[in-house]
């Protein structure tokens, strides 16, 4: 989520992108499930949650756009 906010900064942008990676977690769950060799965890799916929640807090504008910060500092970006 972290990774997203640099690029998404308007709030629509992060919700939705916030939505799929929880969506993404919650199904990797299941998938597991399926295998038999893989373990099926609700501590996994809240433990997404609470990244994705912790990635959105600190993206901009509480710190620094990384993505912007780099396409400034170096000469090649």
């Amino acid at each position: 989520m972290f990774w997203f906010a640099q690029v998404n900064l308007q709030r629509g942008g992060r919700v939705a992108t916030a939505g799929l990676l929880l969506a993404l977690g919650v199904a990797i769950e299941f998938v597991q499930r399926e295998t038999g060799y893989r373990s099926f965890e609700y501590a996994d799916m809240s433990t997404d949650c609470a990244g994705i929640v912790l990635g959105w807090m600190l993206a901009p504008p509480r710190l620094p756009n990384l993505l912007a910060l780099s396409e400034r500092c170096l000469p090649f970006a």
